[in-house]
């Protein structure tokens, strides 16, 4: 949750932070995506941010297959993710490593 803070916080109002928050414990602990809320950001993100965050968490809890985070990253980021079909997020989730705000990590701390 810290690493979700800190990424989201210059982008994320505190209201939606915490509701991303909720929205990764339900993603660790295989809820479903029917308790999902969407997250507003201040569109200075853009996809590759949110498909290396979705990666970087994929990663770290390995809960399920990347199609699953796929799955979460469009119901939770759907404004930017608006023009992306989830097989698409799925096979480019660590693609561009070095572009975008939101960088690969293979730890998180």
């Amino acid at each position: 949750m810290n690493y979700a803070r800190k990424t989201f916080a210059p982008y994320v109002s505190d209201e939606h932070i915490e509701l991303l928050c909720n929205n990764l414990k339900a993603y660790a602990n295989k809820l479903g995506l029917e308790s999902l809320q969407p997250i507003n950001t201040n569109k200075e993100l853009f996809t590759v941010d949110i498909l290396h965050f979705g990666w970087n968490i994929w990663n770290h809890f390995k809960v399920g297959k990347q199609i699953d985070i796929a799955h979460f990253l469009k119901k939770v980021f759907p404004d930017i993710l608006k023009d992306a079909e989830v097989e698409t997020i799925k096979s480019h989730l660590k693609e561009d490593e070095k572009k975008g705000v939101v960088k690969i990590k293979e730890i998180l701390i």
